[in-house]
């Protein structure tokens, strides 16, 4: 399939972007990392050994983080005492889809994750739905998503099945906000402040 110089452009602007940022910042390189409400994406990193790392985007700062994205967040979920498998399971079950489904870590602040496979096929990416601003197709395979601190990174999946996960995520944490009584606000959960990084 032959690209427009535009789309093409843009692509090599995008690559360049964001290969710069990830691998020319400065990062703090970490061994263990939790998922709070700044968090933005984790994304699939290898090192010359083929052994799988994470870049942690988290607002505008960037962390090597010495562990697999997919380990990362079922650290997190040990964390507040819940379990991945079971995250995956109530949102199957809310949502009534069998697979690849959006998990809610955070109802309060709201941090739904969505998996994703990495552009250039060596990982996965995991997206916080809250921090996404929009989303553009670049090519039937391909969606760049483009994030509310300025971050933009591509995802290989349809435009179209991004879009459907991004509602999703929408539809099960406010299900889930409903069930659990913090839809209306519950003062006690505010009162506490329960969530912190």
């Amino acid at each position: 399939m032959q690209l427009s110089s535009y789309r093409l452009l843009i692509l090599l602007k995008i690559r360049i972007l964001i290969k710069g940022e990830i691998n020319t910042m400065e990062q703090q390189e970490l061994c263990q990392y939790i998922i709070n409400k700044d968090t933005t994406a984790i994304i699939s990193d290898f090192d010359a050994a083929g052994n799988e790392h994470s870049i942690v985007i988290e607002g505008e700062k960037q962390f090597r983080i010495l562990k697999s994205p997919t380990r990362i967040v079922r650290d997190s979920f040990a964390h507040r005492g819940y379990d991945l498998k079971g995250a995956i399971a109530g949102a199957r079950a809310i949502l009534k889809k069998k697979k690849n489904v959006p998990i809610a870590y955070s109802l309060i602040p709201e941090v739904v994750l969505i998996l994703c496979k990495k552009n250039d096929g060596t990982g996965v990416v995991w997206l916080v739905r809250s921090q996404i601003e929009e989303i553009e197709m670049f090519d039937r395979r391909q969606t760049l998503v483009r994030f509310k601190t300025g971050f933009s990174l591509f995802v290989n999946m349809s435009h179209s099945l991004l879009q459907m996960k991004i509602i999703l995520g929408s539809h099960l944490h406010r299900i889930m906000l409903e069930r659990s009584g913090l839809g209306s606000g519950d003062p006690y959960y505010f009162r506490h402040n329960w969530y912190q990084k």
